[in-house]
């Protein structure tokens, strides 16, 4: 049985730029589809020169399955308790988020470019259900967001295949670096006993990677609108080790337990310009 979250300041925040990154990916996809796009007659220079260029995106992800675990599933700590233990866990999966990125990069011949670039996806929700051997629903949720940087190299195909794709250069790209991921307080529900359970948050940083593929459209000799695909490893969310609170009609307790952690990654499309210096 699944048991909505409750919704708050933090949720309704998530919402909205959801729906902004959506509506925004929406409009330009409706500009490109019915309009006649008068710069796409314009004759534009086929392949870009090399230099340094801007960039902006938006878009909308979608997190993958997860699972959450005790960082020590059988430790023996009394100050340290593990929450789950060796055999239970939380299954899930982190929803969807808008994501918002910009950077700068170089474009070092037709064929091969490289950028840095910062992104943050702000509405990431952990939606899932532990397995205890309790009756009864046993939902768990969280709220979730990230803030990485990437440095990304991309390959041009135009340059490789004996056709004229005009204004379109499709590309594959792969990349790494580092995010920050933070988890806000867990709450596990457990209304077959009449249980809630509320974890400490936490912060982790680590390394991160990210395959892309898509095509950019020259608009102008210096801005080129590009429409990609993107999948993002972002590493791992922890919880941290502390006091956890738990709420039965009998009273409150805190019990200290240890962290949790899941690993996080994510995939969707990305819309963006990128304009060249």
């Amino acid at each position: 049985m699944h048991f909505p979250r409750p919704a708050g300041p933090l949720r309704n925040a998530r919402q909205l730029t959801i729906r902004f990154a959506y509506c925004a990916s929406l409009a330009a996809i409706a500009v490109l589809g019915l309009t006649p796009l008068p710069f796409l007659a314009t004759k534009v220079a086929t392949a870009e020169p090399p230099g340094w260029y801007g960039r902006v995106d938006a878009g909308f992800e979608t997190g993958t399955s997860a699972r959450f675990r005790d960082w020590n599933c059988g430790g023996t700590d009394p100050a340290a308790i593990p929450l789950y233990g060796c055999l239970a866990r939380a299954s899930g999966d982190f929803g969807r988020s808008a994501a918002f990125g910009g950077g700068i990069g170089y474009r070092i011949d037709e064929r091969f470019r490289i950028d840095l670039t910062v992104g943050w996806r702000p509405g990431f929700g952990f939606d899932g259900q532990a397995n205890f051997p309790v009756a009864g629903g046993q939902a768990v949720d969280g709220e979730v967001s990230t803030l990485s940087g990437m440095v990304t190299g991309y390959l041009d195909l135009a340059p490789l295949v004996a056709l004229d794709l005009g204004p379109f250069q499709p590309f594959v790209g792969l990349g790494a670096g580092v995010s920050r991921n933070r988890l806000d307080r867990t709450t596990l529900s457990f209304p077959g006993i009449s249980q809630t359970v509320t974890t400490p948050g936490g912060t982790s940083t680590g390394f991160a990677w990210t395959a892309t593929a898509g095509t950019g459209i020259r608009l102008t000799d210096a801005l080129t609108l590009e429409i990609a695909y993107r999948y993002t490893d972002f590493g791992r969310v922890d919880s941290d080790r502390g006091d956890a609170t738990r709420v039965r009609t009998s009273g409150t307790v805190s019990l200290p337990i240890d962290g949790t952690r899941s690993d996080l990654a994510s995939h969707g499309i990305s819309i963006g310009l990128r304009h060249a210096f």
